[in-house]
């Protein structure tokens, strides 16, 4: 670990606390005399926090830039890779979306599951499922079991 550069981490506060001090004087000699402690503590006080501060933010760099011990780590969980294919998640998002969005539905999935029957062996004709009034006027598009029954379809047939 680096050693500590008290002058660095000093100069800043003892800089403001000369400023706090030269403005200070000239607004203590203009207050009335029984004024004065209240004045010079709000000085005194101003300057302790910013010291403070300063301190606190470079114990906590120095905290922070020590190598964590075992016991930290073992606190923190373990991330693993999804078990799931990543392009059965797309596909899955890509449903949902669909569900939701009647644009989607007529011109991403609906072109490539048309695409998918025309791959197929004996070239079924996909029927596009239908939508109550209520999702046709709010732009939804299929629901989701609909369009899970379109999906199992092209998967039984031949």
């Amino acid at each position: 670990m680096s050693e500590v550069n008290w002058f660095r981490v000093f100069s800043g506060p003892a800089a403001f606390a000369g400023l706090v001090v030269l403005v200070t004087v000239p607004i203590s000699i203009a207050f009335d005399p029984a004024m004065r402690p209240a004045l010079i503590r709000v000085a005194a006080a101003l300057i302790l926090g910013v010291t403070l501060i300063r301190l606190s933010r470079e114990v906590g760099v120095r905290f922070e830039a020590q190598p964590r011990s075992a016991f930290e780590a073992a606190l923190s969980p373990v991330k693993t890779p999804p078990s799931v294919d990543q392009r059965f998640l797309d596909l899955r998002d890509e449903i949902r979306l669909a569900a939701v969005s009647d644009r989607f539905f007529r011109r991403a999935l609906w072109p490539r599951l048309l695409t998918l029957a025309d791959r197929l062996p004996h070239h079924p004709v996909l029927v596009p499922p239908a939508r109550s009034r209520g999702r046709r006027l709010l732009r939804l598009g299929p629901p989701v079991a609909a369009l899970r029954d379109v999906i199992a379809d092209l998967e039984e047939r031949p």
